[in-house]
């Protein structure tokens, strides 16, 4: 049962099962207002989105857009991003001015039931595609050379294995921005409310990480290329918001495990996800043609993402870009 938190973080939980017991989660008022600020951006009546509100001006977050313009080069393609929890696309929305005179950008979102329905009914756009799981994304025979993760890593159940598991992608670059780092020296797990100018009473749990043991994580294949701060804020929770640019480290190739392994692992990640999350409001949607629907059809948070396995992916990857894929 949800119970009554002050805006921003506070507690301190052993569990996600604990802190997700007490949250209330998306509620549908909350994705009719991201929904319908996309379609205003989308359609060209307004600039930027975030969070469900509008912007009369782009605010970039420029250290992002300077990973994924060192990542292209680097890589000597045009970008071909998997972007985990990238919503409706806000974050290539935001940067489409500079990504669109890359050449043929891909911008592979992988998302909730919920995202996913929404934008194959309202979203039409020849840059943006949407996955309900990685195993989806990889068997639609993309090839990503770009991972992002945006806001998003410290609202997941475990994270690390996670970051674990996509080492063994064969993507050049990890891209990681507003993210939740703790100050305390240590993982910390708590509730958030949002702003009552987002939307009332809505709480979800969220970690506030250890930053060493968050980059350990991408550890032995990644390198950190450069930490930049970021520009959220949130009370309750001595803290700071970062971002990450990590590349492939040279002369190291994916690790030799069999596919089946892998695609243990994944599956293995995502039941456990998928059983310590909790719920998720219900309610009708005010935008047209929008179902949404009560648990697990809206899915609880980030519970409708499969996170899939790389099982076939080996073959498959660019060898130009990654010469030690034999």
């Amino acid at each position: 049962m949800a119970l009554e938190f002050p805006e921003g973080a506070s507690g301190d939980f052993a569990s996600w099962g604990e802190a997700a017991s007490l949250c209330s989660f998306d509620r549908p008022e909350f994705l009719d207002k991201v929904f319908a600020a996309a379609e205003a951006v989308l359609s060209g009546s307004a600039v930027h989105m975030r969070d469900g509100s509008l912007f009369d001006e782009i605010q970039y977050s420029w250290p992002l857009l300077a990973g994924l313009m060192y990542a292209t080069a680097k890589n000597r393609v045009a970008p071909v991003v998997l972007d985990f929890g990238g919503g409706l696309g806000v974050t290539y929305l935001q940067n489409r001015r500079f990504l669109d005179r890359l050449g043929s950008v891909e911008w592979h979102i992988v998302e909730r039931d919920v995202y996913c329905g929404f934008a194959e009914r309202r979203v039409r756009h020849p840059r943006l595609r949407f996955h309900r799981s990685i195993d989806a994304c990889l068997a639609a025979g993309v090839r990503p050379n770009i991972i992002l993760f945006s806001s998003v890593l410290m609202l997941l159940p475990d994270p690390w294995a996670l970051l674990a598991s996509i080492r063994g992608l064969p993507v050049g670059q990890v891209l990681i921005d507003r993210t939740a780092i703790s100050l305390e020296g240590r993982d910390r797990l708590t509730v958030f409310r949002a702003p009552a100018a987002i939307v009332a009473n809505m709480t979800r749990p969220m970690w506030f990480f250890d930053e060493a043991r968050l980059l350990a994580a991408l550890d032995p294949d990644f390198e950190l290329v450069e930490r930049f701060p970021g520009f959220d804020a949130v009370e309750g929770v001595a803290s700071r918001f970062s971002g990450y640019i990590l590349e492939r480290k040279p002369n190291t190739s994916l690790p030799a495990r069999a596919a089946g392994g892998i695609r243990g692992r994944m599956s293995t990640i995502l039941s456990s996800t998928l059983r310590t999350i909790g719920r998720s409001a219900s309610g009708e949607s005010a935008v047209p043609n929008l179902e949404c629907q009560a648990h697990p059809d809206c899915s609880p948070l980030w519970g409708g993402w499969d996170l899939g396995s790389v099982a076939g992916f080996r073959d498959r990857a660019p060898r130009a870009l990654f010469p030690g894929l034999e």
